[in-house]
């Protein structure tokens, strides 16, 4: 059976203080911490089962594209960024780095990450906050 293989670097963008929300238009301090989507909490989401959990899952739900088998694109990788909420359901899933020659594995990495389940998410001083989250996929083929 054809698998996709291929290797989670859960990296976490890391800045030296926490992002101002990507949307706040509220002058409420509470309002706007609870608006904040922090990069650098005390305890950090994370997926249901942990990192191997993780791994299974994207396998499951990632079908790989006759592009990478044709061209023989083993170890490309994309990137994908996306937001924890509060209750844990993952939003915003944007793309920051494309497969180079293949929109397809762009495509269902993409489909992948908005189809998870939630997450536990993180915690920022005790309190529930939203996160960011980034997480690169490489593509690996494997008759």
């Amino acid at each position: 059976m054809k698998k996709l293989i291929y290797c989670l670097l859960c990296l976490f963008v890391t800045f030296a203080t926490f992002a101002q929300a990507d949307t706040t238009k509220h002058n409420e301090p509470s309002k706007q911490i609870e608006d904040s989507i922090f990069v650098v909490v005390d305890v950090l989401a994370e997926f249901s089962g942990g990192r191997e959990e993780l791994s299974n899952f994207l396998s499951n739900n990632i079908n790989i594209p006759a592009v990478v088998k044709k061209k023989s694109l083993n170890g490309g990788k994309n990137v994908i960024k996306f937001v924890i909420e509060i209750d844990g359901s993952v939003s915003n899933v944007t793309l920051v780095r494309r497969m180079e020659g293949c929109p397809e594995c762009d495509d269902e990495a993409m489909k992948a990450v908005k189809m998870m389940p939630k997450w536990t998410p993180a915690k920022k001083d005790g309190k529930i906050v939203r996160s960011r989250f980034i997480l690169p996929i490489e593509f690996w083929y494997k008759k």
